[in-house]
């Protein structure tokens, strides 16, 4: 066997090429489906209806929503941070109130 190949050696490491970063995890359908919300979502969230959703809109007492794939949307995120920023204003409301 004069052609015989000889598989036993090792090759250098160093001309091995580097391994590439991974990427960073995407979103799977759940983590999507829970990142948003429509308005009956959000309606049940605040235990009101779609209607009390859209007149909130309209005073300016929630954010407005986005369109994406034809549906108006929030992202759960923006809801958490909207209600807490006007919490807070409320409680700094109260706590210049004279005390009687």
């Amino acid at each position: 066997m004069d052609n015989a190949i000889d598989f036993t050696t090792n090759r250098d490491a160093a001309a091995l090429p580097e391994p590439t970063p991974a990427a960073p995890p995407a979103l799977s359908a759940p983590d999507l489906a829970t990142a948003t919300v429509d308005a009956a979502q959000l309606a049940q969230m605040l235990d009101c209806c779609t209607k009390s959703i859209e007149r909130a809109v309209r005073r300016d007492e929630l954010p407005r929503p986005f369109k994406f794939m034809g549906r108006n949307r929030w992202m759960r995120t923006t809801i958490l941070a909207h209600l807490e920023k006007r919490q807070a204003a409320a409680l700094a409301k109260q706590n210049k109130l004279p005390v009687i």
